[in-house]
C-alpha cells in the first residue's frame, strides 16, 4: 500500500495525465529505470554512454531530459545512439570458421533454415552463388531443418570455399567499417572501458559487441545496464551487466513479478524510426554506412505506436515536473512505478488489451519472421479446461511467454486469470 504523500503524488498524476491513453502509465517504469541509470554511471565514473538501437532512441531522449531536469543528475556521461543489433554484430563477433561454432544463434535458434542462417550473418546478397556452388536448388534454402547444425547440408555450406570467402570477406570488411564507427562516435579516441544501455533480456547484442571489442583491443571491458535480464547470456567480469528494473539473479526481489510480467511491452512501446541495422560498409568517402532491414513496420508505428509513445514520453516529463516539488527518494520512485505497472500488467483497461492485439513484431535475427502477441482465433470449453490443467498441473504460473496473465485470460477457464492475479499479487509486497 502507498503511504498518504505518494497516494497524493499518484492523485496528482493520474489527473494530469491524457485520458484513456493505453500504457501511457508505463512512463513510471522508464522513469525509474532512467533515475537507476543515472545513479549506476555517476557511481563509475562513465564519461560516454552507447544506447543500443533500436528501443536506445527514446530512452536516450528521456535521458537527455533527465539530465537537463532541475532536479540534479548526478552524471555527466555523453549519451550516443549507436546503431546495432544482433544481426549487425552477429558477424563481427565470429571467429576463424575453422573454430567457430556458432553458439550466440544456435543457443536459442537451431529450428532454422540454411537461408536463416545466411541472413542471420547479413550475406544473403552470395544467396545465388552458394546454391551454384552447393548445387541445390534455391528453394532448399528455405527449408526449414530440425537440427541446423547437425545439418548435412549445413555440413556442407561450411566446406563451401565460396562461403568461406563470403564469410572471410564480410568479416574483415564489417569490422574495419565498424571499427570506423566506433571511432566516429568517439571522436577518433575509443575508451578501453566501455558502457552501454539496452532493455534486454539476455543481453545477445553485447556478447556480440564484447566478442568484437575483446578481439581488436587489449583489456577490453564493458558494463552493460538494462531494463531486465532474464539469463546471463556470455557475461564475466570484463563483460559485465545489470539489470536495472529487475534480474534473474535475485527473482524475489522487490517488483520482479510486476516488471518481468510483460517484457514485450517495453519494446513495443520503444519504437524507432527506421529499420532495425543489417551490416556495416565503408562509404567511399572512408566513413561508415549503416546498412538497414526494410522498415516493415513503418506504418504500424506511425499510426498506431508512436501517439503511445509520445504520451509516455510526455508523462514522462510530467513525473520529472512532479519530482522537483515532491522530491522523491529512489524507492519511493521504486514504489509508485510498481504501482502503476501492477496495474497495466494485472488490471489492464479493455483499451490497452485492443491496443497490445493490433501491434506485432518482426524477428530479424534466427529466424524472419512476423509474429502477433495475441491467438488469432478462440478456444473452445475443452480447450480452456486442458489449458488449466496442466496450468495448475505444472505450478509454474507465468514463468515464460508473453504476458501471462494475458494469455490465462485468453485460454484457461474464465476466473483463473483473476485468481493468477491474486496469487501473483500476494508474493510481491514492494519493501523499501
Amino acid at each position: 500500500m502507498l503511504t498518504s504523500r505518494l497516494r497524493r503524488v499518484a492523485d496528482k498524476y493520474t489527473r494530469l495525465t491524457q485520458a484513456k491513453v493505453p500504457f501511457q502509465d508505463l512512463a513510471w517504469s522508464l522513469y525509474l529505470f532512467i533515475s537507476r541509470l543515472d545513479t549506476e554511471l555517476a557511481d563509475s565514473g562513465a564519461e560516454h554512454v552507447l544506447f543500443f538501437s533500436r528501443e536506445g532512441k527514446l530512452l536516450k531522449e528521456m535521458f537527455d531530459l533527465y539530465q537537463r531536469s532541475a532536479s540534479p543528475s548526478r552524471s555527466s556521461a555523453r549519451a550516443h545512439y549507436f546503431e546495432v543489433s544482433r544481426r549487425s554484430t552477429f558477424l563481427l563477433s565470429c571467429g576463424p570458421l575453422e573454430a567457430e561454432n556458432f553458439f550466440n544463434l544456435f543457443r536459442q535458434y537451431r529450428k532454422i533454415s540454411l537461408g536463416d542462417f545466411i541472413k542471420s550473418l547479413s550475406l544473403e546478397e552470395h544467396f545465388e552463388e552458394l546454391v551454384d556452388d552447393l548445387r541445390l536448388p534455391r528453394a532448399a534454402l528455405e527449408e526449414v531443418s530440425g537440427d541446423l547444425p547437425t545439418d548435412p547440408r549445413f555440413k556442407a555450406l561450411l566446406r563451401s570455399e565460396k562461403f568461406r570467402q563470403a564469410y572471410s570477406d564480410g568479416r574483415t570488411e564489417g569490422g574495419k567499417a565498424f571499427s570506423k564507427y566506433l571511432l566516429d562516435t568517439f571522436s577518433g579516441q575509443i575508451p578501453n572501458r566501455l558502457h552501454v544501455v539496452d532493455i534486454g533480456w539476455k543481453g545477445t547484442i553485447q556478447d556480440n559487441f564484447f566478442a568484437w571489442f575483446d578481439h581488436e583491443f587489449e583489456d577490453a571491458k564493458i558494463a552493460g545496464y538494462y531494463l531486465g535480464l532474464i539469463a546471463a547470456g556470455n557475461a564475466n567480469p570484463r563483460n559485465q551487466k545489470k539489470g536495472l528494473l529487475f534480474s534473474y539473479e535475485n527473482r524475489s526481489a522487490p517488483g520482479f513479478r510486476i516488471f518481468n510480467e510483460n517484457r514485450s511491452l517495453f519494446e513495443v512501446a520503444l519504437p524507432a524510426d527506421h529499420g532495425a541495422p543489417r551490416q556495416y560498409v565503408m562509404g567511399p568517402d572512408g566513413t561508415c554506412r549503416v546498412l538497414y532491414d526494410c522498415f516493415r513496420e513503418r506504418q504500424m508505428i506511425d499510426q498506431i505506436i508512436w501517439p503511445i509513445s509520445r504520451a509516455i514520453l510526455a508523462n514522462f516529463k510530467l513525473i520529472q515536473n512532479l519530482q522537483e516539488n515532491a522530491r522523491l527518494s529512489l524507492a519511493q520512485i521504486a514504489e509508485l512505478a510498481a504501482h502503476f505497472h501492477k496495474r497495466l500488467v494485472f488490471r489492464p483497461t479493455a483499451e490497452e488489451i485492443e491496443w497490445i492485439e493490433t501491434v506485432s513484431h518482426f524477428e530479424n535475427f534466427g529466424v524472419f519472421q512476423e509474429s502477433r502477441f495475441v491467438r488469432d482465433r478462440k478456444m473452445g470449453l475443452a480447450e480452456r479446461f486442458k489449458y488449466t490443467w496442466q496450468l495448475v498441473s505444472r505450478r509454474q504460473l507465468g514463468e515464460g511467454g508473453f504476458w501471462p496473465w494475458l494469455a490465462i485470460r485468453q485460454q484457461a477457464l474464465p476466473g483463473m486469470s483473476f485468481l493468477y492475479r491474486c496469487y501473483r499479487s500476494q508474493r510481491m509486497s514492494f519493501g523499501k
